[in-house]
This record gives structure tokens, C-alpha cells and sequence, in this order.
């Protein structure tokens, strides 16, 4: 009666073991196991040099001057972050992928009715608004937008569309959570608001736009934390805004 218990006490052993090896050495997707250490350490000695202050300054000279795609000053950006990678010793190369861009060469917008009017396509900002007279920065147009057929309330959306870049299985449990798979699915708008023709015809959800993103901003009474968001915004300066004037009031 030795012999089975002895077998099953090594067998333990060994499956122990070999739990303390694979614990000790995380799987990591895209690298050998052997090359998962060194990885890791690599990765260590990142986190460690990342800063709040060396952040906010790397935000704030990234988005110093308007850099649309394609553009020279684009470029400098991303020279600008290869550098970064290099200053850890890191290998970086830039690869250019060639598309098709649209830039404009002349906007307009104009109301026809029931007042034919021309209407301004840039805002005339704040004088400590660096960005609403910077001549590099476009003035407004439609790029890219096109969205899908939907019901719209223009109320503020109670749940997101599911995202079609997501695995199928949270594809299936937002599902089951009443997530909608394409805006005009929204019940809450199909219910409540009208329809709208979409102008990606074919294709179940919005496609990617390179137009500027309308922002509004309102504040308590008394407040004139709304002043901050008056004018063309830097995308990354919006987040430090809003936490100014949470962290201020004024």
C-alpha cells in the first residue's frame, strides 16, 4: 500500500512545483517565456521614470501648436515621442503609412432659412485663449463624419452602443445587459425621439470623423468656470480645465 501513496505524494510534489515555476514566470502574450523576465523589467524601469509633473509636461509639448494630421507639425510630434522612447534606451523607428487625408482649402457656413445669413466657423475665444487665435488651427468643417441611421432625443444617451472592435463574449453580455448593437436600436430614442437618415449608408454605427468636436460648458451660478471652455479647445487641455475649475470653483 506504499507504493500508491508514494506515487501520489510525488505527484503532488511535482504539480506543486510546477504551480511555484509557472506563478514565479507570468505568461506574457507576445513574448517567448524565456524573454518574459527581461521584459518585465524593462517595463519596471518605465513605470518608475513616469512622473505627474513629467506627464504635464509632455502634454503640454505635444499640444502646444495645432498638429493635424499629416501636417509638419504632426511630424514633430511624433519625432518628439520617438525621442522620449530613445532617452530610455529604447529602440524607435517612425513608419509612415500613406491615406488619404482631407484638408480644407476654403469653409464656409451659411443659414439660407428663414434668414439667409453667413455664420462664423471660428470662435472669437478668450484673450488668454492661446489656441482660439492660432492661425495653424483649421477653422471649422465636416471631415470624416458620417453617422448611422438613429432615433434622436438630444438628450444626454443613457447607455452606449456596443463597441464593434469588442471580444464577442462582452459583445454577448452587454447584450444581455440591453446594450444596444447599433444606435437606431437605442429603445430609448426609438421610443421618445424621431428619426434621423444617417449618411453611412451600410454600415451599422458612425465611422470615424476629423472634424472638430462641438464642446459646451455651463457652471453654477456665480461661477465663471464656463470662460475656460470658450473657444477652440486643445483636446488634452479640456481634462485640466474641468479639474481646475472642480479643484477652484472660480
Amino acid at each position: 500500500m506504499r507504493t500508491p501513496l508514494l506515487a501520489a505524494a510525488t505527484l503532488a510534489a511535482l504539480s506543486c512545483a510546477a504551480f511555484a515555476l509557472h506563478a514565479e514566470t507570468p505568461a506574457l502574450t507576445g513574448f517567448r517565456a524565456a524573454e518574459v523576465p527581461a521584459q518585465l523589467a524593462r517595463e519596471a524601469e518605465a513605470a518608475s521614470q513616469v512622473r505627474p509633473d513629467s506627464i504635464r509636461l509632455h502634454l503640454r509639448t505635444l499640444t502646444e501648436t495645432p498638429h493635424v494630421a499629416g501636417t509638419p507639425a504632426d511630424r514633430r510630434t511624433a519625432e518628439y515621442v520617438r525621442a522620449l522612447f530613445e532617452s530610455c534606451g529604447w529602440e524607435a523607428q517612425l513608419v509612415e503609412v500613406p491615406v488619404w487625408l482631407n484638408w480644407p482649402v476654403e469653409s464656409r457656413l451659411e443659414m439660407l432659412e428663414p434668414v439667409a445669413q453667413a455664420l462664423a466657423t471660428r470662435e472669437s475665444g478668450a484673450a488668454w485663449d492661446k489656441d482660439a487665435f492660432d492661425a495653424a488651427a483649421y477653422d471649422g468643417f465636416h471631415g470624416y463624419g458620417a453617422s448611422g441611421d438613429r432615433y434622436e432625443t438630444w438628450l444626454e444617451k443613457p447607455q452606449p452602443v456596443i463597441d464593434s472592435l469588442l471580444p464577442n463574449d462582452i459583445k454577448g453580455e452587454l447584450g444581455g445587459a440591453g446594450y444596444a448593437v447599433q444606435p437606431v436600436l437605442r429603445s430609448s430614442e426609438k421610443d421618445d425621439g424621431f428619426f434621423l437618415r444617417g449618411q453611412a449608408v451600410g454600415r451599422e454605427q458612425a465611422v470615424h470623423t476629423a472634424a472638430d468636436v462641438p464642446l459646451s460648458a455651463y457652471s453654477s451660478q456665480g461661477s465663471k468656470a464656463w470662460q475656460k471652455f470658450v473657444g477652440v479647445q486643445t483636446n488634452t487641455d479640456v481634462f485640466f480645465k474641468v479639474m481646475q475649475s472642480v479643484l477652484t470653483d472660480d
